[in-house]
């Protein structure tokens, strides 16, 4: 919950595709995530847009300080948090003291950034993130939740920071059709298809097997749409 495993799991999956095979472009999807449009959509757009970074930021003044929080302060205990209150409780006291005693971690970049995890990146911005191995050991471990954080806060102190797509609109830039009015963030159901028709996003996200009809009636859509 939040531990650096996270980006250690992140960061595996892009070495085993990149060691594969040649990509233009790598996709960061969670079990729970869909595509709403088909192959032929999805090939046509990305080779529409090549050479762009599809990943989110979020500008807010609550992310930066949610950035300071999560990767200036030291957490250890984020590893015992599953099914653990006491390590929770334990480990946000042990955050108090950092802050009173003015405890945090020398910056390690010019400029922070935090948005959503879920990405789709250049063969090329991949190779960057691998290359980046042992700062990303150094500098994020000890940290919470910085799957949101490491990725972003990378390119925008990169050359890749001109190839984003879009620095005002987090989820139009990552191309993620996510709903955080309705839930958190909501899960997708039968209800739901013509806003995903209708969407000009390539992914979605949440589904759930409780509203399995959803998935078929996307799945239907895009056999319709080969």
């Amino acid at each position: 919950m939040g531990d650096f495993s996270q980006i250690l799991c992140e960061m595996e999956l892009f070495r085993s595709a990149h060691s594969y095979c040649h990509y233009e472009y790598y996709h960061l999807l969670s079990g729970v995530d869909l595509p709403i449009k088909s192959n032929e959509y999805i090939h046509n757009f990305f080779n529409l847009h090549k050479g762009f970074e599809f990943i989110g930021f979020d500008n807010s003044k609550e992310a930066q300080r949610d950035i300071y929080d999560k990767t200036q302060l030291f957490h250890i205990l984020t590893r015992c948090y599953k099914n653990n209150k006491f390590a929770e409780k334990l480990d946000r006291f042990w955050l108090k003291i950092q802050k009173l005693i003015n405890v945090r971690k020398a910056k390690a970049f010019k400029y922070y950034a935090k948005g959503a995890n879920w990405v789709s990146l250049t063969e090329e911005c991949v190779e960057f993130l691998l290359s980046k191995k042992n700062i990303i050991n150094a500098h994020f471990k000890y940290t919470k939740c910085a799957d949101e954080i490491y990725k972003q806060t990378l390119i925008v102190n990169s050359k890749f920071k001109n190839s984003i797509y879009s620095m005002q609109d987090e989820y139009f830039s990552n191309q993620r059709e996510v709903d955080w009015l309705r839930g958190n963030p909501y899960e997708y159901t039968a209800d739901d298809f013509d806003i995903l028709k209708n969407s000009t996003k390539i992914f979605a996200r949440k589904f759930s097997d409780k509203s399995m009809e959803i998935t078929i009636l996307i799945r239907n859509l895009l056999d319709g749409n080969k």
